[in-house]
């Protein structure tokens, strides 16, 4: 028997199963019913929301709107950090018997922002934008469109309990699972991990 037949092909993509594909679309339009109509979204989404200030005797609105945009130019700055550099290998766990491979995946550039810890930081980016952007014009006195502030709403209410989630799985899940295997958490302990995953969850308290 040749090496061409013994030897069987690595499939790189396939199409899911029929019954992941309805769970997943019942589920989807479970929650399209659940969201809030647009009404409801300007009734939260107002400038008091992004502009009131918890303690006016230490700072005032130009404080928080300063803030914000510190956050936000560091969280572009951590991307773009990403973006640039040479990127790494995505390696896939499967459980013990499962007959999938593991393929590595080099990822570099743009698909360095499509893991799910990255759409949550680019999310947050872009919340700490918008946020610090609504507190500048708030402290101006001047009027912010209805747009911005349903998107920075939004962006906000989905990054916050999104940053929690990748702070307590690196924490509670994944350190434990790589310290118990033996394997190295130099990639762990990089600056832009600890960024990713850790003082993500101090800009989120603080923001």
């Amino acid at each position: 028997m040749t090496n061409s037949t013994s030897e069987k092909k690595v499939i790189t993509s396939a199409p899911p199963h029929w019954h992941s594909v309805i769970v997943i679309l019942l589920f989807g339009v479970f929650f399209l019913w659940l969201l809030p109509t647009k009404e409801r979204l300007d009734e939260a989404a107002t400038m008091d929301t992004f502009t009131q200030v918890l303690f006016p005797q230490y700072m005032d609105l130009y404080t928080i709107a300063y803030s914000r945009a510190f956050i936000a130019v560091c969280i572009w700055a951590v991307t773009l950090n990403m973006v640039t550099s040479k990127g790494w290998e995505q390696n896939t766990s499967y459980l013990a018997g499962s007959k999938l491979k593991i393929v590595p995946n080099h990822l570099v550039g743009i698909k360095t922002c499509f893991p799910f810890t990255s759409l949550c930081w680019n999310l947050l980016g872009i919340s700490f934008t918008l946020s610090a952007y609504i507190a500048m014009q708030g402290a101006r006195g001047e009027a912010v469109s209805p747009l911005i502030l349903r998107t920075a709403l939004v962006a906000w209410e989905i990054a916050a309990p999104c940053t929690l989630l990748v702070a307590s799985v690196i924490r509670y899940a994944i350190w434990p699972g790589v310290l118990a295997k033996g394997m190295p958490t130099k990639n762990l302990k990089t600056v832009r991990n600890i960024f990713m995953h850790n003082i993500n969850v101090f800009f989120c308290g603080v923001g």
